[in-house]
């Protein structure tokens, strides 16, 4: 079988599969609280009264996506909402993230981005929450693809990586607010990759100044799509600074504080449900083996520029 032929059909096995699992039976789970607080707030949007509550909800990117699949199926009312129409929106986001390793093929190759995508597809937590009408969906595949472009960036800072780069993080922190934690993470990470290479490096070293005029649109662009979205396209401008006034009056209610071992034993600890064994386990173990041979690479290709300068253009340019 061709190559390209064999791609295609793997892909094409992949998103079916993922919408499969998403789709199956997706009306016939009880609907959660959070879930039936987003189709009030939905509802809101549909009456045309819809307002950001800085106080209890988080950002409004959810509603307004949901917002054409209720008119489509012409559900414009509280009482009217399914839950499949609900639950429509985040099985969209589920499926979209599964595409994000196409845009990676360039730098894990044709099997590395479909191992990615198969892993995304059938990942039970990923596959749990894309059936629930809560945010984290939508964050997931906005952070997935802010950090694509973000590393795009890193690599070539141009206008159109800036740009896309700004519209994902805005759309991210327009999902929920605690996407900040995301992105602070991002910028040690990135901070701490351009010291690094800044110093191990004699030649051909990226400069900060380089990043500057991007990063400055980068972010203007973030918070203009931001703004947009907290203000109703600007014609609530109090939305804008209940985005950020958010972090002073948000009122979180009990149960949502957990250790951080919560979230380590909910990825790597085995987990027993509807009679199925499952871990995300994997998913740490491949990262882990991904970091060990990207240091090991890192290492061999320093030696090498060491022991022959004149590599040092040609890597460069790779």
């Amino acid at each position: 079988m061709h190559h390209r032929t064999l791609v295609c059909l793997t892909w094409l096995i992949i998103i079916t599969f993922a919408g499969v699992l998403r789709l199956s039976n997706l009306e016939t789970r009880p609907l959660h609280a959070d879930e039936a607080t987003g189709a009030r707030i939905l509802s809101q949007r549909l009456a045309g009264d819809y307002q950001f509550n800085p106080n209890h909800f988080h950002g409004p990117l959810l509603s307004l996506l949901t917002e054409p699949l209720a008119r489509l199926h012409d559900e414009n009312t509280w009482q009217s909402l399914s839950i499949e129409t609900l639950r429509l929106s985040p099985v969209i986001a589920g499926i979209l993230l599964c595409l994000t390793p196409l845009l990676w093929r360039r730098v894990m190759g044709d099997y590395g981005a479909a191992l990615s995508a198969a892993l995304l597809a059938t990942s039970p937590l990923l596959v749990y929450y894309s059936r629930m009408y809560i945010h984290e969906s939508w964050l997931a595949l906005f952070g997935l693809l802010g950090l694509t472009f973000t590393y795009r960036l890193y690599k070539d800072p141009n206008i159109k990586n800036a740009l896309f780069a700004g519209i994902f993080v805005g759309c991210m922190f327009a999902t929920k607010e605690t996407s900040v934690i995301t992105l602070f993470a991002w910028i040690i990470g990135l901070v701490t990759c351009i010291s690094l290479i800044h110093l191990s490096r004699d030649s051909g070293k990226p400069k900060f100044t380089n990043y500057l005029i991007p990063a400055g649109l980068a972010s203007l662009s973030a918070l203009l799509v931001s703004a947009f979205f907290y203000s109703n396209g600007f014609r609530d401008p109090e939305g804008i600074t209940d985005a950020f006034r958010t972090y002073l009056v948000y009122e979180t209610t009990l149960g949502h504080d957990k250790p951080l071992t919560y979230y380590l034993s909910l990825l790597l600890w085995p987990k027993h449900l509807l009679g199925q064994w499952w871990t995300e386990g994997l998913v740490f173990v491949l990262a882990r083996h991904g970091v060990h041979l990207r240091c090991a690479l890192a290492q061999t290709t320093q030696r090498h520029l060491t022991n022959c300068p004149s590599l040092h253009h040609t890597t460069r340019d790779l």
